[in-house]
């Protein structure tokens, strides 16, 4: 039996959305999310509801179903989604920075600038690269083509036209299944005691229990709600590691929250029937400072624990 190590290491990727809109003298303008001014030659739609619910499209995201506030939209034969939900359910985090008009995204290793002016430009490592993917403002919101984001992540996308649904899926996704989702109520509330016992700590834990894995990472106790932790995603490294994407969200500082002590943590399962029992486990921790990203422990339960 092989032993399951786990490695916790903070990634910190700058891929920066440079939105530089400038309407010209003359031009149509529109204005986006950001309150930022867009060239009159950039696709700008307004729908009303009707339009908006015929032509919404559902986009599942490793299984499960991404929420829009506007949906995505599909016309001209392009799947058209709103970018920033999207990228942050990719894992991305997103801030607009109104000094240089850029949208700001942490994600992976990856530095890409996208700059609107006449047409979409993509820069990615100081390579510029062309597109024939335009972007749309609808509604006031900008909307980039399903295609661009699956090629530049490398997700692999189908299209089901009968319920109108884009899947898209990351390489080496590993399906995996929430406490919520667990069938077995025993199973369930062995999993809610083992949180229990870990919520004043703050870190992951991994254990096995005959043929599923469950992953536990837990943020500690805190002094008001707003605090959050959420498994982003699973994938499989070849040939034995299992690399894990955390979110850990903090209450921003305009959000109100109800003095009373919460101990927020996630939980998932990962059955490993047709999948290679890991040796490694790599932890992706996202949403905190530096410092702390360093300071979270993992621990490791015996492999073939009990509960």
């Amino acid at each position: 039996m092989k032993k399951l190590f786990a490695t916790a290491f903070a990634v910190l990727l700058v891929f920066v959305l440079s939105g530089l809109f400038a309407g010209g003298a003359g031009e149509s303008a529109l204005e986006n999310e950001n309150g930022v001014t867009l060239p009159g030659d950039i696709e700008q739609k307004k729908l009303d509801e009707e339009e908006m619910e015929d032509q919404s499209v559902r986009v599942i995201l490793n299984g499960r179903e991404v929420e829009f506030e506007i949906p995505p939209l599909y016309c001209e034969e392009q799947v058209k989604v709103p970018a920033r939900p999207l990228l942050e359910k990719i894992g991305a985090q997103v801030r607009w920075e109104g000094e240089t008009r850029s949208v700001v995204v942490e994600l992976e290793e990856t530095v890409v600038y996208f700059r609107m002016r006449d047409e979409l430009i993509i820069e990615i490592d100081d390579e510029v690269l062309e597109t024939e993917y335009p972007p749309s403002i609808v509604n006031g919101v900008t909307m980039l083509p399903l295609e661009l984001i699956t090629e530049l992540y490398d997700f692999e996308l189908s299209w089901e036209e009968a319920g109108k649904v884009a899947r898209l899926e990351s390489a080496g996704f590993i399906p995996s299944i929430r406490l919520d989702e667990i069938e077995d109520e025993t199973e369930r509330e062995q999993l809610k005691k083992w949180a229990e016992g870990k919520r004043l700590e703050m870190g992951a834990q991994a254990r096995i229990v005959e043929d599923r894995l469950y992953l536990l990472v837990t943020f500690g106790e805190k002094p008001t709600g707003g605090y959050r932790v959420d498994i982003r995603k699973m994938e499989q490294i070849p040939p034995d590691a299992f690399k894990v994407t955390v979110l850990f969200q903090e209450p921003s500082p305009e959000h109100i929250t109800i003095p009373a002590i919460s101990y927020p943590y996630d939980l998932v399962a990962i059955d490993l029937f047709e999948i290679e029992e890991p040796s490694f486990l790599i932890l992706y921790i996202r949403g905190l400072d530096e410092f702390r990203r360093e300071q979270i422990p993992v621990k490791l339960e015996p492999v073939k624990a009990v509960f």
